[in-house]
């Protein structure tokens, strides 16, 4: 008698939630995470030097858009913008551009699709393992930052550093969601994440667009990297309002992307 194909009813409809944990373990371990510390490691000590000659051009735009031209705010902007957007991009894209893609490009698509649990469950916990570990370097990064900065910058304000950087985390989150939702749109890896690089370098490079020109700041605010660093304006009054309203920005953001991942993810099946 042969055996029956499971009924609908019968399919996986829990989240996997051990295979999140075997996932950010894996992530965690991964020869990409060891290339992501490096360049942390090597920003962080390299940043404050940057300070000690700063383009002449970066200062006087500090003070321009946001009317302070103190060390610290210099720092900030050279901190956040110049280098945090830069990893985010890279960082999301290293680590989140391969989901359903890898196996796309190996041949292993057909394992992928007979895995037991649904296959926007796969993509979420993929993604979710991803965010995990982006999100515990960059605490840990930003903690050991506040240790260090201390010491190196003039006028260092720890407070007002760990508020700007409890925003921005958001930015590497966002930047490694939309890797992942535009990665399973491409059969190809990297196709994948040269597109998201690119698109992903385009909104860094617009992300105080609102700030430079006074008349695009509403246009300015659909960029989620615009709410990543827009706390730089007001590093001297930072709230509770000016730090939640760009998280909750950022984190619909991410909400979205991955709703989105997840429901493409799930009709790989139909679309090949």
């Amino acid at each position: 008698m042969t055996g029956a194909a499971p009924s609908p009813a019968s399919a996986p409809t829990g989240f996997p939630w051990a295979f999140l944990a075997h996932e950010t373990l894996a992530v965690a371990r991964s020869r990409r995470v060891k290339l992501i510390v490096g360049l942390l490691i090597y920003t962080l000590v390299a940043a404050p030097f940057l300070l000690v000659t700063p383009p002449p051009e970066v200062a006087e735009a500090v003070e321009a858009f946001f009317g302070d031209g103190s060390t610290f705010t210099v720092f900030v902007f050279i901190w956040f913008d110049l280098a945090m957007n830069k990893l985010a991009v890279f960082s999301g894209a290293i680590l989140a551009g391969g989901i359903v893609t890898d196996e796309r490009t190996a041949g292993r698509l057909d394992l992928l699709l007979a895995k037991p649990i649904r296959r926007s469950h796969y993509f979420l916990a993929k993604l979710g393992a991803a965010l995990i570990v982006m999100a515990g370097l960059y605490a840990i990064l930003s903690l050991a930052a506040t240790v260090t900065f201390l010491y190196r910058v003039e006028g260092f304000r720890p407070g007002a550093f760990l508020a700007m950087a409890a925003v921005h985390l958001f930015a590497p989150l966002f930047a490694a969601s939309f890797a992942a939702s535009l990665a399973v749109c491409f059969r190809r890896k990297i196709t994948a994440i040269v597109v998201s690089i690119l698109a992903l370098s385009l909104l860094v490079g617009f992300a105080f667009i609102g700030f430079y020109i006074p008349s695009l700041y509403a246009v300015g605010t659909i960029n989620p990297f615009f709410h990543a660093v827009s706390p730089i304006a007001s590093l001297d009054a930072l709230g509770p309002l000016e730090v939640a309203v760009p998280i909750v920005v950022l984190i619909a953001w991410i909400a979205a992307l991955a709703a989105f991942g997840a429901w493409r993810t799930g009709r790989i099946e139909v679309d090949g």
